[in-house]
Protein backbone atom coordinates (compact mmCIF):
# COMPACT_ATOMS: atom_id res chain seq x y z
CA UNK A 1 0.00 0.00 0.00
CA UNK A 2 2.80 2.39 0.96
CA UNK A 3 4.71 1.59 -2.26
CA UNK A 4 1.59 2.33 -4.32
CA UNK A 5 1.11 5.63 -2.49
CA UNK A 6 4.73 6.56 -3.11
CA UNK A 7 4.41 5.68 -6.81
CA UNK A 8 1.24 7.76 -7.10
CA UNK A 9 2.92 10.65 -5.32
CA UNK A 10 5.89 10.52 -7.68
CA UNK A 11 3.53 10.46 -10.69
CA UNK A 12 1.66 13.52 -9.45
CA UNK A 13 4.93 15.28 -8.73
CA UNK A 14 6.30 14.51 -12.19
CA UNK A 15 3.09 15.81 -13.82
CA UNK A 16 3.32 18.98 -11.77
CA UNK A 17 6.94 19.43 -12.79
CA UNK A 18 6.06 18.84 -16.46
CA UNK A 19 3.32 21.48 -16.29
CA UNK A 20 5.62 23.87 -14.47
CA UNK A 21 8.32 23.38 -17.10
CA UNK A 22 5.97 23.80 -20.08
CA UNK A 23 7.17 26.72 -22.15
CA UNK A 24 4.84 29.03 -24.07
CA UNK A 25 5.20 28.47 -27.81
CA UNK A 26 2.16 30.19 -29.29
CA UNK A 27 -0.33 32.89 -28.34
CA UNK A 28 -3.80 32.96 -29.88
CA UNK A 29 -6.17 35.93 -29.59
CA UNK A 30 -9.93 35.83 -30.07
CA UNK A 31 -11.48 37.70 -31.83
CA UNK A 32 -8.98 38.23 -34.64
CA UNK A 33 -9.96 41.92 -34.94
CA UNK A 34 -11.85 44.42 -32.83
CA UNK A 35 -14.25 47.11 -34.08
CA UNK A 36 -15.64 49.70 -31.65
CA UNK A 37 -18.09 52.53 -32.38
CA UNK A 38 -18.61 54.44 -29.12
CA UNK A 39 -16.25 56.42 -26.89
CA UNK A 40 -15.81 54.36 -23.75
CA UNK A 41 -17.08 51.24 -25.51
CA UNK A 42 -15.28 48.07 -24.53
CA UNK A 43 -14.45 44.64 -25.93
CA UNK A 44 -12.73 41.85 -24.01
CA UNK A 45 -10.30 39.68 -25.93
CA UNK A 46 -9.55 36.08 -24.97
CA UNK A 47 -5.94 34.91 -24.99
CA UNK A 48 -4.97 31.25 -25.26
CA UNK A 49 -1.34 30.24 -24.68
CA UNK A 50 -0.08 26.90 -26.03
CA UNK A 51 3.09 24.97 -25.23
CA UNK A 52 5.44 23.21 -27.67
CA UNK A 53 3.11 20.20 -27.86
CA UNK A 54 -0.01 22.27 -28.50
CA UNK A 55 -1.29 21.89 -24.96
CA UNK A 56 -2.98 24.84 -23.29
CA UNK A 57 -1.10 26.53 -20.46
CA UNK A 58 -3.36 27.40 -17.56
CA UNK A 59 -3.31 30.87 -15.98
CA UNK A 60 -0.54 32.31 -18.15
CA UNK A 61 0.92 35.66 -17.09
CA UNK A 62 0.12 37.71 -20.17
CA UNK A 63 1.02 41.37 -20.52
CA UNK A 64 -1.03 43.69 -22.74
CA UNK A 65 -0.06 46.90 -24.48
CA UNK A 66 -1.52 49.26 -27.09
CA UNK A 67 0.20 51.04 -29.97
CA UNK A 68 -2.02 54.12 -29.72
CA UNK A 69 -3.58 55.04 -26.40
CA UNK A 70 -5.46 57.96 -27.96
CA UNK A 71 -7.42 55.42 -30.03
CA UNK A 72 -7.75 52.50 -27.60
CA UNK A 73 -6.45 51.41 -24.23
CA UNK A 74 -6.16 47.87 -22.81
CA UNK A 75 -6.11 46.74 -19.19
CA UNK A 76 -4.33 43.83 -17.53
CA UNK A 77 -7.24 41.47 -18.23
CA UNK A 78 -7.33 42.16 -21.98
CA UNK A 79 -10.34 44.49 -21.97
CA UNK A 80 -10.02 47.09 -24.75
CA UNK A 81 -11.59 50.53 -24.31
CA UNK A 82 -12.24 52.95 -27.20
CA UNK A 83 -10.94 56.50 -26.74
CA UNK A 84 -11.16 58.09 -30.20
CA UNK A 85 -11.52 57.35 -33.90
CA UNK A 86 -8.47 55.75 -35.48
CA UNK A 87 -6.54 52.51 -35.66
CA UNK A 88 -4.40 50.78 -33.07
CA UNK A 89 -2.76 47.43 -32.41
CA UNK A 90 -3.08 45.61 -29.10
CA UNK A 91 -0.26 43.22 -28.24
CA UNK A 92 -0.42 40.25 -25.87
CA UNK A 93 3.01 39.03 -24.79
CA UNK A 94 4.79 36.54 -22.56
CA UNK A 95 8.50 37.27 -22.50
CA UNK A 96 9.71 37.45 -26.09
CA UNK A 97 6.58 35.67 -27.40
CA UNK A 98 3.74 37.91 -28.61
CA UNK A 99 0.60 38.13 -30.74
CA UNK A 100 -1.35 41.14 -31.95
CA UNK A 101 -4.94 42.11 -32.73
CA UNK A 102 -5.89 45.13 -34.88
CA UNK A 103 -8.32 47.56 -33.26
CA UNK A 104 -10.52 49.86 -35.35
CA UNK A 105 -12.40 52.66 -33.61
CA UNK A 106 -14.95 54.64 -35.62
CA UNK A 107 -16.98 57.08 -33.54
CA UNK A 108 -19.71 59.02 -35.36
CA UNK A 109 -20.84 62.26 -33.76
CA UNK A 110 -23.65 62.65 -36.31
CA UNK A 111 -25.29 60.76 -39.16
CA UNK A 112 -27.84 61.86 -41.77
CA UNK A 113 -30.08 60.17 -44.36
CA UNK A 114 -31.80 62.25 -47.05
CA UNK A 115 -33.61 61.84 -50.35
CA UNK A 116 -31.41 62.60 -53.36
CA UNK A 117 -34.29 64.40 -55.06
CA UNK A 118 -35.92 66.96 -52.74
CA UNK A 119 -39.27 66.31 -54.46
CA UNK A 120 -39.20 62.80 -52.97
CA UNK A 121 -39.76 64.39 -49.55
CA UNK A 122 -43.35 64.99 -50.73
CA UNK A 123 -43.90 62.18 -53.23
CA UNK A 124 -41.79 59.40 -51.74
CA UNK A 125 -39.90 57.00 -53.97
CA UNK A 126 -41.54 55.86 -57.20
CA UNK A 127 -40.50 53.39 -59.86
CA UNK A 128 -40.99 49.88 -61.22
CA UNK A 129 -40.32 46.78 -59.12
CA UNK A 130 -36.59 46.22 -58.48
CA UNK A 131 -35.74 49.84 -59.35
CA UNK A 132 -32.72 51.18 -57.45
CA UNK A 133 -32.90 54.60 -55.85
CA UNK A 134 -29.84 56.15 -54.16
CA UNK A 135 -30.17 58.12 -50.92
CA UNK A 136 -27.77 60.74 -49.61
CA UNK A 137 -25.81 59.48 -46.59
CA UNK A 138 -23.48 61.70 -44.61
CA UNK A 139 -21.98 62.06 -41.17
CA UNK A 140 -19.11 63.37 -39.04
CA UNK A 141 -16.78 61.61 -36.65
CA UNK A 142 -15.60 62.73 -33.22
CA UNK A 143 -12.82 64.83 -34.81
CA UNK A 144 -15.21 66.68 -37.13
CA UNK A 145 -14.06 64.75 -40.20
CA UNK A 146 -16.38 62.82 -42.56
CA UNK A 147 -17.52 59.62 -40.84
CA UNK A 148 -16.24 56.30 -42.20
CA UNK A 149 -19.55 55.00 -43.56
CA UNK A 150 -17.95 51.78 -44.86
CA UNK A 151 -18.40 50.27 -41.39
CA UNK A 152 -21.91 51.65 -40.83
CA UNK A 153 -24.95 49.39 -40.56
CA UNK A 154 -27.89 50.00 -42.91
CA UNK A 155 -31.33 48.53 -42.19
CA UNK A 156 -34.86 48.62 -43.59
CA UNK A 157 -37.78 48.08 -41.19
CA UNK A 158 -39.78 46.35 -43.95
CA UNK A 159 -37.61 44.63 -46.57
CA UNK A 160 -40.80 43.55 -48.38
CA UNK A 161 -41.23 47.20 -49.37
CA UNK A 162 -37.56 48.11 -49.91
CA UNK A 163 -34.06 47.14 -48.89
CA UNK A 164 -31.03 49.37 -48.48
CA UNK A 165 -27.44 48.35 -49.24
CA UNK A 166 -24.12 49.36 -47.69
CA UNK A 167 -23.92 52.38 -50.02
CA UNK A 168 -27.34 53.75 -49.11
CA UNK A 169 -29.03 52.56 -52.33
CA UNK A 170 -32.66 51.48 -52.06
CA UNK A 171 -34.13 48.60 -54.05
CA UNK A 172 -37.91 48.88 -54.12
CA UNK A 173 -40.24 45.87 -54.27
CA UNK A 174 -43.80 46.85 -53.33
CA UNK A 175 -45.95 49.87 -52.49
CA UNK A 176 -45.91 50.82 -48.82
CA UNK A 177 -43.74 52.62 -46.29
CA UNK A 178 -40.52 51.51 -44.68
CA UNK A 179 -38.10 53.21 -42.30
CA UNK A 180 -34.50 52.95 -43.38
CA UNK A 181 -31.67 53.72 -41.01
CA UNK A 182 -27.90 54.06 -40.79
CA UNK A 183 -26.11 53.49 -37.49
CA UNK A 184 -22.64 53.39 -36.01
CA UNK A 185 -22.84 52.21 -32.42
CA UNK A 186 -25.23 54.47 -30.50
CA UNK A 187 -25.33 57.11 -33.26
CA UNK A 188 -28.23 56.60 -35.65
CA UNK A 189 -30.22 58.39 -38.35
CA UNK A 190 -33.51 57.24 -39.86
CA UNK A 191 -35.72 58.20 -42.79
CA UNK A 192 -39.33 57.25 -43.47
CA UNK A 193 -39.62 56.20 -47.12
CA UNK A 194 -43.04 55.94 -48.81
CA UNK A 195 -42.76 53.67 -51.86
CA UNK A 196 -45.09 53.55 -54.84
CA UNK A 197 -44.56 50.89 -57.47
CA UNK A 198 -45.29 52.22 -60.95
CA UNK A 199 -46.66 49.73 -63.48
CA UNK A 200 -45.75 49.92 -67.20
CA UNK A 201 -48.93 50.78 -69.09
CA UNK A 202 -47.66 51.63 -72.58
CA UNK A 203 -44.57 51.55 -74.77
CA UNK A 204 -44.26 54.67 -76.88
CA UNK A 205 -42.28 54.60 -80.16
CA UNK A 206 -40.92 57.68 -81.91
CA UNK A 207 -41.64 55.91 -85.19
CA UNK A 208 -43.38 52.62 -86.11
CA UNK A 209 -40.62 51.84 -88.60
CA UNK A 210 -36.84 51.50 -88.54
CA UNK A 211 -34.53 51.06 -91.51
CA UNK A 212 -30.96 49.76 -91.36
CA UNK A 213 -28.41 48.47 -93.85
CA UNK A 214 -26.86 44.99 -93.64
CA UNK A 215 -24.15 45.13 -91.00
CA UNK A 216 -25.50 48.41 -89.60
CA UNK A 217 -26.86 48.84 -86.04
CA UNK A 218 -29.37 51.34 -84.70
CA UNK A 219 -31.21 51.73 -81.35
CA UNK A 220 -34.99 51.53 -81.17
CA UNK A 221 -36.25 54.94 -79.92
CA UNK A 222 -38.82 54.01 -77.24
CA UNK A 223 -40.22 55.16 -73.90
CA UNK A 224 -41.96 53.04 -71.25
CA UNK A 225 -44.92 54.96 -69.81
CA UNK A 226 -46.21 54.16 -66.31
CA UNK A 227 -49.75 54.10 -64.94
CA UNK A 228 -49.01 57.56 -63.48
CA UNK A 229 -48.12 58.92 -66.92
CA UNK A 230 -44.43 59.24 -66.14
CA UNK A 231 -41.55 57.75 -68.10
CA UNK A 232 -40.00 54.71 -66.44
CA UNK A 233 -36.25 54.17 -66.57
CA UNK A 234 -36.52 50.47 -67.33
CA UNK A 235 -35.46 48.24 -70.19
CA UNK A 236 -38.20 46.05 -71.70
CA UNK A 237 -37.75 42.71 -73.42
CA UNK A 238 -37.10 42.64 -77.18
CA UNK A 239 -37.76 39.81 -79.64
CA UNK A 240 -37.13 39.60 -83.40
CA UNK A 241 -39.54 37.71 -85.65
CA UNK A 242 -36.67 36.82 -87.99
CA UNK A 243 -33.21 36.84 -86.38
CA UNK A 244 -31.66 35.94 -89.75
CA UNK A 245 -32.78 39.32 -91.12
CA UNK A 246 -32.42 41.52 -88.04
CA UNK A 247 -31.28 40.70 -84.53
CA UNK A 248 -31.94 42.79 -81.42
CA UNK A 249 -29.96 42.84 -78.18
CA UNK A 250 -31.17 43.32 -74.60
CA UNK A 251 -30.87 47.10 -74.85
CA UNK A 252 -33.02 47.43 -77.97
CA UNK A 253 -30.18 47.87 -80.48
CA UNK A 254 -31.11 46.35 -83.85
CA UNK A 255 -28.47 44.98 -86.23
CA UNK A 256 -29.30 44.25 -89.87
CA UNK A 257 -27.97 40.90 -91.08
CA UNK A 258 -29.57 40.28 -94.48
CA UNK A 259 -32.01 42.05 -96.78
CA UNK A 260 -35.64 41.68 -95.81
CA UNK A 261 -38.11 42.67 -93.11
CA UNK A 262 -38.58 41.67 -89.49
CA UNK A 263 -40.90 42.67 -86.67
CA UNK A 264 -39.38 43.55 -83.31
CA UNK A 265 -41.74 42.94 -80.38
CA UNK A 266 -41.26 45.06 -77.26
CA UNK A 267 -42.77 44.04 -73.92
CA UNK A 268 -42.64 45.48 -70.39
CA UNK A 269 -45.04 43.86 -67.95
CA UNK A 270 -48.45 43.97 -69.60
CA UNK A 271 -47.43 46.79 -71.95
CA UNK A 272 -46.31 45.92 -75.47
CA UNK A 273 -45.68 47.34 -78.92
CA UNK A 274 -44.02 46.38 -82.21
CA UNK A 275 -41.73 48.12 -84.67
CA UNK A 276 -41.21 47.11 -88.28
CA UNK A 277 -37.55 46.81 -89.34
CA UNK A 278 -36.46 46.96 -92.97
CA UNK A 279 -32.98 45.85 -93.91
CA UNK A 280 -32.05 47.39 -97.30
Amino acid sequence: MTKRMNALGWAVLMMALAVACAKPAQIKINPAKVLLFDAGGTKAITVTVLDQKGGQIENPKVKFSTSNQQVADVDSSGKITANGSGDAVVTASIGALSATVPVTVRIASSLKLEFTDKAQTETGVQGPTNAQVPLLVSGSDDAGKPADLSVATFLSSDPRVATIDQHGVLTIFSSGTTEVSVSMGKTRAALSVPVKILVPMAIKLDSPNLSVKPGQSAPIPFSVISDAGSTLSMVPAFTSSDAAVAKVDGNGVVTGLSRGSATISIKAGEASNVIQVSVR
